[in-house]
């Protein structure tokens, strides 16, 4: 399903990036940049590590629906990086 509102998604949703990855909703960002007042979300790849990250507009991705056994429930979890 393609959306292109920033109120179409929460973060822990599970989205298809441009590339074909899968990644979680981390942050969405409105009107955060000096240059534009473009919206934005801020997605953790599903198959990278805790920093893979991509930000990218609304526009630009899908929603995925994963049934909830086929991901780790610590992938979804917004704090799972904790620092030593």
């Amino acid at each position: 399903m393609l959306c292109a509102d920033l109120d179409d998604f929460q973060p822990g949703e599970t989205v298809i990036t441009p590339s074909g990855r899968l990644a979680v909703v981390k942050k969405l960002l409105a009107g955060t940049s000096k240059k534009d007042c473009f919206s934005r979300l801020t997605c953790r790849y599903l198959d990278g590590g805790p920093r893979d990250l991509v930000t990218l507009q609304p526009h630009q991705v899908r929603k995925q629906e994963v049934p909830k056994r086929d991901v780790d429930p610590r992938q979804l979890d917004l704090f799972a990086v904790k620092y030593a």
